[in-house]
């Protein structure tokens, strides 16, 4: 980072110590371009709850070790071993080494930029391992209240017989039994937070840009987490219409979201609690799930504000909470004089965990990723959030581009063109489905979990790919199946269970359970459900059609599958005649073993969805028109729904290139074929080729109804 030169923009990830707060160092992640005084809002951001000053009152120094390096070149503080230095700041005392430190160095400067302030000081670039910044706070009592810290920021709980008609809460199994009721702790936090975070009134005007959630990110951090930024989608503005005409009546009537997981639902939970709490004045108390280690549950418990929200003002709200909490814990704070009168809450369980823990019971709003039985008797009301489109995933990662280094595809997040990113989240989805977490995780560790859970009998997969509305779930499944709705912008589909279906839209999922040699029926009905629905899997429901109308072609002269290629095309029509169907490749090298292998009666297509430029190589029958004498020759299949496609010379020449090396009697003759699902798509395609291609190009169509009429016959 020294030298005269100006760098170009990247991100830092600088990390902080503050001052006489004892605790680990944090990261924060901010431009180089940025200024000393937007770091020290990200910092604020970062900690709220114990940073409670204004961010303009807060003292940031560069960690350069003065023990280290000389006027031409500086050193971060280290924090390799523990030293005695690195020890003093965990522990929160300003000893004489960190003033040492210090040394007389003047504060960073709030106008100049990170690049600017480490440039003068002679920085490397920041690393791992290392202490960037030193935080001063403006006084001790200015500090917000610690984690463990016994003082008017931590809620002792003990048996109401000994204070009773206070805020004490008692554990029930103290008293019953003649014992001394344990005692536990619960952080209570004066906390400071943007409303517009949380501002649920606001969505239908922010749909397709992204809300920063720095608050929410930091005080969530240990309680189940929430992201750093949502991206507001119709959906989201839509659902929120539904939930608030139904919040009046949720003391009689409670609402149970329901939705696939990943899709949101317990963030809308917290956008919830904080939304009552503040805009409502209400009392909120929130349990949640914890599925990380031993943990158990996280118990939330906002006490609402007081007076009215001011527009451009921070929402001030005294919030308790406490996780890993066992059953007895949430039903002594659910019976404590505090939190009567709240509105409940919980996020994560299951229908049948309600119904075996009265912990969990009287619900208002209850956020599962289950099936929901509701009987005659339930009043409940039933809402679904539905599983991400691709055009939202797509606008998501437009608006919040580190998601291309978060997944690993990209090792800088500012060098990638629109049409870039637009690849890579296609190439995603196709692993991810509508799962937002899923579709934020690596493309590894999607497919160890669907791998793993992909063992299902025959008659389940069926269930699972087919069932529409109603499918039961479990955990296993879960990872496969995406609940949707019919029309995202009618109201009535959330709460219309007939409008509601459950499908696998992850093309890597579907390659996995359709091993079960499902029927070519099912395929099709599979197919004809994303079309009438406009879902973002339709690409990949057409090409496991055509794979699978192929498959079952085999042996049988009358049903072979034909494509009609279009008028300027030099043949009429071909026909895959083969007499095997090979689906194999986990990655790129084995897909192109297989091709160097394939012979002149196979029909192949690749097991790894990423497989550049053709869904199938195969020997096909090419006629030309008028002739019914077929011409043999070897075809590179591309399948799609969408209207064009754009190639080059290069992409030709590495497929190329690998068949070269195939042993078997191929025919020497290519042709490169785009196979679209409709005549009218085929008719209007643009297939470019940049420099030409190594081979005759064509479009053809091959038609779902063709599949139809033949069942109709038959």
């Amino acid at each position: 980072m020294s030298g005269e030169a100006k760098e170009e923009e990247k991100e830092l990830e600088l990390f902080c110590a503050l001052l006489g707060v004892p605790g680990d160092a944090f990261s924060v992640v901010i431009s180089n371009k940025e200024t000393t005084d937007a770091l020290k809002k990200s910092i604020k951001a970062k900690v709220p709850d114990v940073i409670t000053c204004a961010a303009r009152d807060l003292q940031l120094y560069v960690a350069r070790d003065s023990s280290k390096g000389d006027a031409d070149r500086g050193e971060w503080l280290s924090d390799e071993g523990e030293s005695l230095l690195t020890s003093a700041l965990k522990r929160g005392e300003v000893d004489e080494a960190i003033k040492a430190l210090l040394g007389g160095a003047a504060p960073m400067k709030a106008t100049w930029d990170l690049e600017s302030v480490f440039n003068e000081l002679k920085m490397p670039p920041p690393s791992t391992k290392q202490i960037h910044i030193l935080v001063q706070l403006p006084s001790a009592d200015r500090v917000g209240t610690l984690v463990g810290q016994r003082d008017r920021g931590v809620l002792v709980l003990e048996p109401a017989t000994k204070r009773p008609r206070t805020t004490s809460w008692q554990r029930d199994h103290g008293e019953a039994s003649g014992a001394p009721a344990a005692q536990f702790l619960m952080e209570k936090v004066e906390l400071e937070i943007d409303p517009a975070e949380f501002d649920l009134d606001a969505l239908s005007e922010k749909v397709g840009s992204r809300i920063e959630t720095p608050g929410l990110h930091a005080f969530w951090s240990s309680m189940g987490e929430f992201p750093s930024g949502y991206h507001v989608r119709q959906e989201e503005a839509v659902f929120w219409a539904v939930v608030k005409k139904l919040l009046p009546s949720v003391g009689k009537s409670p609402v149970v979201i329901l939705g696939s997981p990943g899709v949101g639902k317990s963030c809308f939970l917290v956008l919830l609690a904080f939304y009552v709490a503040c805009f409502q004045k209400r009392k909120v108390l929130v349990i949640r799930q914890l599925k990380e280690g031993d943990r158990k549950n996280a118990v939330v418990f906002l006490e609402g504000e007081d007076g009215e929200q001011s527009t451009g003002t921070p929402c001030k709200l005294s919030v308790y909470r406490a996780s890993s909490l066992d059953e007895v814990d949430i039903r002594a704070v659910r019976k404590a004089e505090m939190t009567r009168g709240s509105l409940v809450l919980i996020d994560g369980y299951m229908q049948s965990d309600v119904k075996a823990s009265d912990c969990l019971r009287p619900f208002h709003v209850l956020a599962t990723s289950c099936q929901y039985d509701k009987k005659s008797d339930d009043p409940a009301h039933k809402v679904v959030l539905p599983a991400w489109r691709f055009e939202d995933l797509l606008g998501y990662v437009l608006k919040n581009r580190r998601w291309l280094v978060e997944t690993g595809l990209r090792k800088t997040s500012d060098r990638t063109s629109e049409e870039g990113v637009w690849k890579l989240v296609a190439e995603h989805y196709k692993y991810s489905g509508g799962n937002l977490r899923a579709f934020c995780t690596t493309r590894e560790a999607i497919t160890r979990v669907l791998t793993a859970a992909a063992f299902f009998p025959r008659e389940q997969s069926y269930q699972l790919v087919y069932e529409r509305s109603g499918a039961r779930s479990d955990d296993r499944s879960n990872h496969f199946y995406r609940q949707y709705i019919v029309d995202p912008s009618s109201a009535d589909h959330y709460v219309t269970h007939r409008c509601w279906f459950v499908s696998v839209d992850s093309a890597f999922a579907l390659n996995l359970l359709g091993r079960s040699n499902l029927r070519l029926d099912k395929y099709l009905e599979y197919y004809r459900h994303a079309e009438a629905v406009g879902a973002g899997y339709l690409g990949s429901a057409y090409e496991a059609l055509l794979h699978r109308a192929v498959s079952e072609s085999i042996g049988n002269d009358k049903h072979s599958v034909e494509i009609a290629l279009r008028t300027d095309a030099p043949y009429e029509r071909i026909v895959l005649d083969v007499k095997r169907a090979w689906c194999s490749g986990e990655n790129k090298a084995d897909c192109h073993d297989a091709l160097t292998t394939l012979d002149e009666n196979t029909y192949w297509h690749p097991d790894y969805p990423l497989f550049p430029f053709v869904d199938a190589v195969t020997t096909c029958d090419a006629f030309v028109k008028g002739s019914e004498e077929p011409e043999r020759v070897l075809a590179y299949v591309q399948v799609t729904v969408q209207d064009w496609k754009r190639y080059t010379t290069a992409d030709f020449a590495a497929l190329d290139e690998v068949m070269e090396k195939n042993t078997k009697r191929l025919p020497t003759k290519r042709i490169f074929v785009v196979v679209t699902n409709k005549v009218a798509t085929r008719d209007s395609f643009t297939l470019t080729v940049v420099d030409g291609a190594s081979c005759p190009t064509m479009v053809g169509c091959f038609d779902p109804g063709s599949l139809e009429e033949r069942g109709a016959r038959a």
